[in-house]
């Protein structure tokens, strides 16, 4: 008889007719009732069973030895698309505006189908906020590090405020009440993290006391540059990053005292 060795075929014998509850039979054809075992157990026996009767070697993936199969994930992102996309997002917002803003323009700027965007971002919300973190937000200037809190602050907000000019998104932040609201939400963090690095390092210099609210002060620079903007509808410029660091982070400024 061809197949299992006769030591092995004996030994199948008997452990079908101890699990013959389970109606498992010595016809490798005959399959065990699936109530006793669980899904993969019973697959797992089943090939056990056949392989044994029929020599053939039981494949990795039902528990033998060898590495499991490779999983077949999908294609992956092309982040050259991705880049595509962020961009022409931001080139619209500034050009059209966010209400106005539609997936179906973006994806024409971007020259991509529709269902690109749709299988990166839920909607246009996730795709703004997104472009503006990795695109509009990428090229904007790293806090100096001069060794002095009043002048670290000066040259930081000054070139924040030219930053800010020359992105055309930034207007269309502003003006939609909506995606300012998102926008500050989700990142209002990052436009506060590098004062924040300032100030940390003035604590840590001893021009500021160590129980500073680093946070709060964090927050200042940009609260009044976005509050000159709303009263006065002007844009920010030098003279204004310059009256903010000599009232509040000057030599002479009490702040610098705490």
């Amino acid at each position: 008889m061809g197949g299992a060795p006769r030591c092995t075929r004996d030994a199948l014998a008997r452990f079908i007719a101890h699990y013959d509850v389970c109606g498992l039979t010595g016809n490798p054809n005959v399959r065990p009732a699936r109530s006793s075992l669980g899904q993969v157990g019973y697959h797992t026996l089943m090939q056990r069973h056949r392989s044994l009767w029929t020599g053939a070697r039981m494949p990795a993936s039902a528990g033998g030895e060898g590495p499991a199969p490779a999983s077949k994930g999908g294609r992956p992102r092309d982040p050259k698309v991705d880049e595509a996309i962020l961009a022409a997002a931001l080139e619209v917002l500034g050009e059209q505006g966010y209400a106005r803003l539609s997936i179906e323009a973006v994806a024409q700027r971007a020259e991509v189908a529709k269902t690109s965007l749709y299988r990166r971002w839920a909607g246009k919300d996730a795709l703004i906020l997104d472009a503006v973190a990795k695109v509009g937000l990428a090229g904007r200037p790293e806090p100096p590090d001069t060794g002095s809190l009043h002048q670290d602050i000066s040259t930081y907000l000054r070139a924040l405020i030219d930053f800010r000019q020359a992105q055309v998104w930034v207007g269309e932040v502003l003006a939609d009440p909506e995606l300012k609201r998102l926008f500050g939400q989700h990142l209002g963090g990052e436009l506060t993290a590098g004062f924040r690095t300032i100030i940390e390092r003035a604590v840590e210099r001893g021009e500021l006391g160590p129980h500073t609210d680093v946070e709060l002060l964090a927050v200042l620079p940009t609260a009044l540059v976005h509050h000159h903007y709303v009263l006065t509808g002007t844009v920010p410029d030098e003279q204004l990053a310059q009256r903010i660091a000599d009232q509040f982070f000057g030599p002479g400024a009490r702040i610098a005292e705490s």
